[in-house]
């Protein structure tokens, strides 16, 4: 689930629940994922309707949640940078992007910053 693996992480709850009904932190933990993937969407729509504060709202909520999920971050990323909220951006890539998960994405995010920052 802190990889963003929320389909699998679903279908393997589903799989627990069916060899243990009565266990009560299946059901919880499935409540739990079935939100995330909810909230997950929202973002999605939240963009789509280009009301970015809501979207952000959302994101950084999931992203203390699934701290491994680096599509989760990168989309972050991109929500502050269109509510021009341009140090957050930066310093949530320099304190939250690991060495492994830089790749041209994040440059660009990171140079993109830099530029806005500095017109």
């Amino acid at each position: 689930m802190i990889y963003g693996n929320l389909g699998e992480s679903l279908t393997i709850l589903q799989k627990c629940i069916n060899l243990d009904p009565k266990e009560a932190e299946h059901k919880n933990d499935l409540d739990a994922i079935q939100k995330k993937i909810f909230n997950y969407e929202l973002i999605d729509e939240n963009i789509n309707k280009k009301d970015f504060v809501k979207a952000e709202e959302i994101a950084e909520k999931l992203v203390k949640e699934c701290t491994e999920f680096l599509a989760l971050k990168i989309t972050y990323i991109k929500i502050l940078i269109e509510n021009l909220k341009l140090q957050e951006a930066i310093k949530f890539i320099m304190n939250n992007i690991s060495s492994e998960e830089k790749n041209d994405e994040i440059d660009y995010l990171l140079a993109l910053c830099f530029y806005y920052d500095s017109q």
